[in-house]
């Protein structure tokens, strides 16, 4: 015979389920929701990235006890530098790239249309992938303008948000302390924005007879910069039963009623204390049980996607407009060569530019201005030079001018095809990405034959 507490479950589960099923369910990842899929499946990358960083302050060993992942990021950056901190969380999560977990694969084949992600690599949009979906890849980056826009998203082509950054531009990683307080104060003074079609998810329900509702798998509600962040993003607008998923079995925690004392008033959170792989399998199960078999159904092997990779050439005077660039290209999941980001400590830099330009990218932009017009004597010349060589020998399109004011295009560049971006259009930004889209299929096309 079921009691109270058992029927009280089901109805739970329930309500998750026809949520998701609804498409009204935002799905908020936290970074404690990333293993090793080769591990034992219950330390977090964010705890072995830790772990790592510990074991380079052999003299803070005991100042480290009990401290949280973003506190010794803390500890370790005031030891060395900021630039050393992001050069070790490259070096960590590199070897992590093109891989996804089981259990994040039992998520990915439900039908959620975003996803709120606060882990630095992409585990989510390779489940994705491998569910048979066509993920669009989003960052925030609080030092950075945004740049384009976002595209209608659905449950074929689900949005992933990478709040906190993510390693592929490692200058937009949240990763110490000051770090959150720094997001904060970003989100929170809208300098940069978070899309407006985003935010819009948190404070309108998705349909007008019921409530939005949230599931947070590894978010860590239980730490303070994470609820108010969240209390920031729904502006303190009630939705409907959201669910965490936090294992406050585990030693040191606050118990369910004192964490749930940090959200508004009236919010209804039920909080599932089990496993990770545990309740992604169980939420799988009873999904397919109330409504029939999912339309994409994969073994989870690694894939990856082939994307655009593009060289970004410009004048040092143009650093800020190159980096705007190449935020906003990387939004649209187009990988990007910059040499602030790509060159590293004991490359042979002429080697490794002419190599990038003559055989790893598929695309050349050049960032046009009148200090490139100017440029009689810069280094840019010899990049552009390569590209020629590089144009020369591939059937399809390669140099692409972006006309970022009024100056009007050199004259040995005349002849090719160039976007005017000065304007702002956001048309025009579309237009390039389009275009780009096209070159690495051309030239993917030339290579194979």
């Amino acid at each position: 015979m079921s009691t109270e507490a058992d029927l009280s479950r089901q109805i739970e589960w329930d309500e998750l389920v026809y949520s998701i099923y609804e498409q009204d369910c935002i799905l908020m990842l936290g970074p404690e929701a990333l293993v090793d899929p080769q591990g034992d499946g219950t330390t977090s990358l964010a705890d072995l990235f830790s772990l790592e960083l510990s074991n380079k302050l052999p003299d803070d060993q005991q100042r480290l006890t009990g401290l949280n992942p973003s506190q010794v990021a803390q500890v370790f950056k005031s030891r060395n530098s900021e630039r050393a901190l992001r050069l070790a969380a490259e070096d960590f999560y590199r070897q992590y790239l093109g891989k996804t977990s089981a259990a994040l694969g039992d998520l990915a084949n439900l039908p959620f249309r975003l996803v709120i992600d606060t882990t630095p690599i992409r585990y989510m949009e390779n489940a994705f992938i491998s569910a048979g979906k066509k993920p669009i890849f989003l960052r925030y980056y609080m030092k950075s303008a945004p740049w384009g826009s976002i595209d209608d998203f659905d449950v074929d082509n689900p949005l992933v948000y990478h709040l906190y950054g993510d390693v592929e531009e490692t200058k937009s990683l949240v990763i110490a302390e000051n770090d959150y307080v720094d997001l904060l104060v970003s989100v929170i003074s809208e300098n940069p924005p978070i899309p407006t079609r985003i935010v819009n998810e948190f404070r309108q329900p998705n349909k007008s007879y019921r409530d939005s509702s949230m599931l947070f798998v590894g978010f860590g509600l239980r730490h303070l910069s994470l609820r108010i962040l969240l209390h920031v993003l729904s502006k303190g607008t009630s939705t409907g039963k959201s669910y965490a998923l936090e294992q406050f079995s585990q030693g040191g925690v606050p118990d369910p009623e004192t964490t749930k004392l940090f959200f508004q008033q009236g919010q209804q959170i039920v909080f599932l204390d089990m496993s990770l792989a545990q309740f992604a399998k169980q939420l799988r199960s009873k999904y397919i049980s109330r409504f029939g078999d999912l339309p994409h159904t994969s073994s989870f092997v690694e894939k990856r996607v082939p994307k655009p990779k593009i060289f970004i050439s410009y004048c040092r005077e143009n650093e800020v407009l190159a980096d705007q660039l190449r935020s906003g290209l990387q939004s649209e999941d187009i990988d990007v060569w910059i040499d602030v980001n790509d060159i590293r400590g004991g490359d042979a830099f002429d080697s490794t530019i002419e190599e990038a330009i003559l055989k790893d990218v598929d695309c050349f932009l050049l960032v046009h201005t009148k200090e490139f017009v100017k440029a009689n004597d810069s280094y840019v010349n010899k990049e552009l030079v390569w590209a020629k060589q590089r144009a020369e020998r591939i059937r399809g399109a390669f140099i692409i001018p972006l006309l970022m004011d009024e100056e009007e295009i050199l004259w040995s560049l005349n002849k090719l095809h160039a976007i005017d971006l000065h304007s702002g259009s956001n048309d025009a930004f579309k237009r390039l990405v389009k275009d780009i889209r096209r070159c690495e299929q051309e030239n993917r096309k030339s290579v194979n034959d």
